[in-house]
């Protein structure tokens, strides 16, 4: 989340979409306990193997994004296909109309007597540096007093001692909301039982944010002393956030199974209570290992490259039908519809595809169906288990439970396992999905299929 204004991004989420081969830009606003997000592309490319895997704001307020290509395996879906000679890139992005500040990161500032109004610098890295800097003891009434707000509360939160919780206690139910709510989360973080009281005034805010972190905050500090306002604090209509914040601050001081049925959050409580007291399962499989990285066989990997250069010239070339896409989707003799589910129509087997093209780029489709190995989308790998009687097992996990794995190796089909029969389980880097669409489908089917997923969103 950049700091400086140098960019015009300042205060907006960056994410590095790996798949999605951009950085998206999220616009926040405050939505009851969490916030609400208007999406939109920062960068984009076409490139295959563009897979921006982090974003950096730097000192001068340009943005820095870190392209690990296609060497990085570890995601979501996995790549299976090892390519160490891809090493990526590091990009930088700057406005092109912005002035970089002198001395950005304030390398000409006497840090070895920093002052206290280095919090109130407009550059984002010399406040950074001043709050490290000015956390001490001998700070602690200067940063009381100071006017830099946030920077000089969270100076006091990294100071520890009895001195530097009080100051940020006092300011617990003190000031904008936004000094208050790192008032909060410094009380919550060291766990300040004297913060207790305070707390529990702040739940009757009307400011949802601030009761979300003042829930989080008693739940970490676990004094039931304020398990009556948190009770109060769970009545009438909450919105998710922030009913599970109250409701697991409840769990955590230990006071769920007191908690009258009747009560709003009474019966997940009861039921959270009844779970925590259960004891551990006996039956305890082995954990699932992950499958390595294949090493394929470097003419495979060329042919594969030519043949989606091939298919990507036609998509590029003639492009796709979607409506002609959409009846290939239910034609149950080329088996989409058979595994997958788009909407209200299909089979809930392989990944679910309703809102696929906001989630994945036309070339990933395309890979995923002509080379369904080359990437598996996690939670779909398929596992193959081998157990004491014997006997080796393999499909994807449908369900599971305490006692019993139960893996699907086709649609409809299911074979539950024993957690106590299971000798060793792995992920498997095959696919359950076949790799014979290159050939049961032509070029322009497959660009027709595939623009009918890209309207999945």
């Amino acid at each position: 989340m950049p700091r400086n204004s140098a960019s015009g991004l300042k205060g907006d989420l960056l994410c590095a979409d790996f798949n999605l081969r951009r950085v998206s830009r999220h616009r926040l606003s405050p939505s009851g306990a969490s916030y609400t997000s208007e999406i939109s592309a920062l960068l984009a490319s076409d490139q295959p193997d563009f897979h921006p895997t982090d974003v950096i704001e730097d000192a001068d307020g340009s943005i820095l994004v870190a392209d690990t290509s296609s060497w990085y395996n570890m995601c979501c879906p996995t790549s299976t296909i090892v390519k160490p000679e891809d090493f990526g890139a590091i990009y930088r992005i700057r406005k092109s109309d912005s002035t970089a500040p002198d001395d950005p990161r304030g390398l000409e500032l006497n840090w070895e007597k920093p002052a206290v109004a280095y919090l109130s610098d407009e550059r984002p890295v010399v406040v950074a540096r001043a709050i490290d800097a000015l956390a001490k003891d001998e700070n602690i009434a200067a940063l009381s007093a100071s006017k830099a707000g946030v920077p000089a509360l969270w100076s006091l939160h990294r100071i520890e001692g009895p001195a530097a919780r009080k100051a940020i206690r006092e300011r617990i139910n003190e000031g904008i909301a936004e000094e208050r709510s790192v008032a909060i989360r410094s009380a919550g973080l060291w766990r300040d039982p004297g913060a207790a009281e305070a707390l529990s005034r702040a739940l009757t805010s009307q400011d949802a944010h601030i009761l979300r972190l003042a829930s989080m905050a008693l739940g970490r500090i676990g004094d039931r002393s304020a398990t009556s306002a948190l009770l109060e604090a769970g009545r009438g209509e909450l919105d998710p956030f922030l009913k599970h914040a109250v409701t697991y601050a409840l769990f955590e001081m230990g006071a769920a199974g007191s908690v009258a049925e009747t009560h709003p959050l009474g019966k997940q409580l009861r039921k959270m209570d009844e779970v925590a007291k259960s004891g551990p399962n006996p039956n305890v499989r082995p954990d699932i290992e992950q499958a390595g990285p294949v090493e394929m066989d470097p003419a495979k990997v060329a042919r594969q490259y030519t043949r989606m250069g091939e298919l990507r010239s036609h998509f590029i070339k003639e492009g796709g039908d979607p409506k002609r896409g959409e009846k290939l989707f239910a034609d149950s003799s080329k088996m989409c519809i058979t595994c997958h589910r788009l909407g209200d129509q299909g089979t809930d087997f392989g990944p679910e595809l309703t809102k696929i093209g906001a989630i994945r780029g036309k070339f990933d489709i395309l890979e995923a169906i002509v080379y369904p190995s080359a990437s598996i989308v996690r939670y779909y790998d398929r596992v193959d288990v081998q157990t004491k009687q014997g006997a080796m097992v393999s499909g994807i996990i449908s369900s599971e439970t305490e006692d019993t794995m139960t893996l699907s190796p086709a649609p409809g089909a299911e074979i539950p396992v024993r957690s106590k029969d299971i000798v060793e389980a792995k992920y498997s880097s095959v696919s359950l999905m076949p790799e014979v669409y290159d050939t049961l489908l032509s070029p322009q089917e497959l660009a027709d299929l595939v623009a009918y997923l890209m309207q999945a969103k």
